[in-house]
């Protein structure tokens, strides 16, 4: 029989009182530790859901300005309203389709009916209108790159807005990712004189003649027809 180490049942009961609370620190430890184990893997999520919603937002906005290039203020916020519309009218069915499709047509009118405005280009008035940058000419209402003497048509053609009379350079493309037409425009300015040529920097337009500093000597084709005189 063994012996118990407990010398009284008190001391025994206080034994086992110890156990139970340390026990149940364990039990509290460890449930603080899976708390905030939980609480970190929710910051960590957060964190996470952050960084990629801004990271969309950021892509978002780098599309939008893509396909919005050229547009101006009120053109940008009628395309924004298109693409809110275009998920209504895939989305919905009846009356509220009908309603969408009915607002979509309407503005889309007014966004391309001005086109945008993709670059600008300076021309000399004269009978014909040549570019100061030497890129191209107009001649009878249509642009044409390389030079007088040979140059090829392109699809672009002399227009004059009727409200501006600002005179443009038009041709018809396609909204990226989309179906939408819409005119693209050069803006033209026209002045009176060729821009003045930029002054080269050094004076001495072809190289000075090399000289030698020995005299470089003669070939034997030289020496021989020295020797029969043909040479003096």
């Amino acid at each position: 029989m063994t012996e118990s180490p407990y010398k009284t049942p008190e001391a025994y009961e206080k034994h086992i009182q110890e156990e139970n609370e340390q026990l149940q620190l364990a039990v509290k430890a460890d449930r603080e530790r899976r708390i905030n184990e939980r609480a970190r893997a929710a910051q960590q999520a957060r964190i996470i859901e952050t960084m990629d919603r801004e990271s969309k937002k950021r892509k978002d906005a780098e599309f939008f300005e893509h396909q919005t290039a050229g547009m101006n203020d009120h053109q940008k916020k009628i395309y924004h309203r298109l693409t809110e519309l275009s998920f209504l009218i895939e989305s919905s069915a009846g009356d509220k389709k009908i309603d969408a499709q009915s607002e979509y047509s309407v503005l889309l009118s007014e966004l391309v009916k001005g086109g945008r405005v993709v670059d600008s280009i300076s021309f000399v008035q004269e009978p014909i209108l040549i570019s100061t940058s030497g890129h191209g000419l107009i001649f009878q209402g249509h642009y044409h790159q390389g030079t007088v003497g040979a140059f090829d048509t392109t699809t672009w053609s002399l227009k004059q807005d009727p409200k501006t009379h600002q005179l443009y350079l038009g041709k018809m493309s396609v909204i990226d990712k989309t179906n939408i037409m819409i005119e693209d425009r050069v803006l033209i300015s026209v002045i009176d004189e060729y821009p003045k040529p930029v002054p080269n920097k050094s004076h001495e337009l072809f190289p000075k003649p090399q000289k030698l500093d020995t005299a470089r000597p003669a070939t034997k084709a030289e020496t021989e027809k020295k020797r029969k005189g043909l040479f003096r």
